[in-house]
């Protein structure tokens, strides 16, 4: 005879780890931080990228001269 039982409600955060096809083994805030490290990191480089590359390559592309690189 099978019993029915009551499922047990998650917390959005257990709902969303379950989610995961992995077992979590560090602390959320430390997993937050590497989070925000990685962010970081990621603007800095393609800021580098998509900004200042460009901007050395047509200066000296087109030799033009600036007042505020001496």
């Amino acid at each position: 005879m099978a019993v029915a039982t009551r499922p047990a409600r998650m917390t959005k955060q257990q709902e969303f780890d379950n989610y995961l096809n992995y077992d979590v083994v560090i602390p959320r805030w430390r997993f937050e931080l590497l989070r925000l490290g990685a962010w970081f990191i990621g603007f800095q480089v393609s800021f580098f990228v998509f900004l200042l590359v460009p901007l050395v390559a047509l200066r000296a592309l087109t030799g033009a001269e600036s007042p505020y690189i001496p």
